[in-house]
């Protein structure tokens, strides 16, 4: 969990709709840099924007649907009568880190990754309990010659499994404004990173049990398996200040050095997911169930970022490049050492809006711990190159 929270200031999405960018140098390394390195530095912002922040932004969306596609926490998908809960979802993306190049100008090794946190409140209900007369869903599971007493009460009430038996309704949401701070327990001593976050999350999932559970009971049984559609709705609020520096390799022409900069990151971010999914489970030693199974998502992701840096700058002659320095005029040389000599200040501000789909097929696995009326569900959710992690704790009636 700690690595989710080191990535918190990465930013987000792809294609620009309102862009105003801006980029600073000042100090006494900007007035003696000769020109056209110090115009090279001056048009970063816009290079940094198309080559870096796009794709963060997108890797941000990315990991926010993947984490929205499970925030369901269904588990199997079968359930009695109804169900009361609380969880949580999260997601990690990492992609190749960039390296940004503009004419002679380079940065190096700028993290691209997304992350995402969704946590929630759990409610379950079977349809058959819900809107007929008589018991849930586990009347599928009686063997109505059995001598037991909730059999003799059905077939007295004439109640007999139903085709609404077959659907389970799931909720979830939650609305929550809290600070990093307020994640002391799972976040490292030295994150550096400060802010407040705003969370808003709900949706639903129907599900239509295909097979039920056999009747034997014993060490190992099928299950059953479901088949099921839903609709997710995630909105992300986040101010966030980072108080670590970030030193960054800078290279300019003939020099090179680092760009120690602090960062502070708006966004908003608004992800809909309707996933669709099979899943099938089976049961070992009664309270142990294993499931599985696959799906298919489309989310669509509405974003908006501010992103803002500055720290000094500090620049020394590449050394590969005082090899060739005696092709240089005396003046010439003179000048470049006397750069090396000063310090600047480098700021960059950047506003980005942008709307753009994740559709993709995923494969999943989990399990539900019952013991009595309690059952804890974990499953993890795969994509082609990440996913996100679901855990739950329920009470079942």
């Amino acid at each position: 969990m700690k690595v989710f929270f080191v990535s918190f200031f990465s930013i987000f999405f792809l294609l620009v709709k309102n862009l105003y960018p801006v980029a600073t140098c000042s100090g006494e390394i900007c007035k003696t840099i000769p020109e056209n390195y110090l115009q090279q530095i001056q048009e970063l912002d816009l290079q940094f924007k198309i080559q870096y922040l796009d794709l963060l932004l997108r890797s941000m969306g990315e990991a926010s649907a993947m984490a929205n596609t499970g925030s369901g926490r269904v588990g199997l998908g079968s359930l009695n009568k109804f169900q009361v809960g609380v969880g949580g979802t999260a997601s990690f993306l990492t992609n190749k880190p960039v390296n940004l190049a503009y004419k002679e100008t380079t940065l190096s090794r700028l993290p691209n990754v997304g992350f995402s946190i969704n946590p929630g409140f759990n409610l379950g209900v079977n349809l058959g309990w819900l809107l007929t007369k008589g018991g849930g869903q586990d009347i599928y599971l009686k063997d109505w010659e059995e001598d037991d007493d909730e059999s003799k009460e059905n077939e007295e009430e004439n109640v007999l499994p139903t085709y609404f038996h077959r659907f389970n309704l799931y909720v979830h949401g939650m609305s929550l404004n809290s600070s990093v701070s307020d994640f002391t327990f799972i976040k490292p001593k030295k994150f550096g990173v400060e802010g407040d976050l705003s969370i808003s999350q709900y949706g639903l999932d129907l599900r239509y049990m295909l097979f039920t559970s056999y009747l034997q009971q014993g060490f190992f049984r099928f299950m059953g398996m479901s088949v099921g559609v839903g609709y997710h709705r995630l909105k992300n609020d986040l101010q966030l200040t980072v108080t670590k520096a970030n030193n960054t390799q800078f290279k300019v022409g003939p020099y090179i050095g680092a760009w120690v900069g602090n960062s502070n990151l708006d966004y908003e971010m608004t992800v809909v997911s309707i996933p669709v999914d099979l899943r099938v489970g089976f049961e070992f030693f009664k309270f142990f169930t294993l499931f599985g199974g696959g799906g298919f998502v489309k989310s669509d992701i509405d974003g908006s970022v501010l992103l803002a840096r500055g720290g000094p700058l500090k620049l020394s002659l590449d050394p590969n490049f005082t090899s060739v320095a005696n092709a240089l005029t005396p003046a010439l040389f003179q000048t470049l050492q006397e750069v090396v000599k000063q310090e600047g200040y480098l700021d960059i501000r950047i506003t980005s809006q942008q709307k753009f789909s994740f559709s993709n097929g995923y494969g999943l696995v989990g399990f539900e711990i019952s013991l009595g009326p309690i059952q804890f569900v974990a499953e993890g959710i795969f994509f082609a190159n990440s996913g996100s992690g679901n855990i739950a704790i329920k009470a079942n009636f």
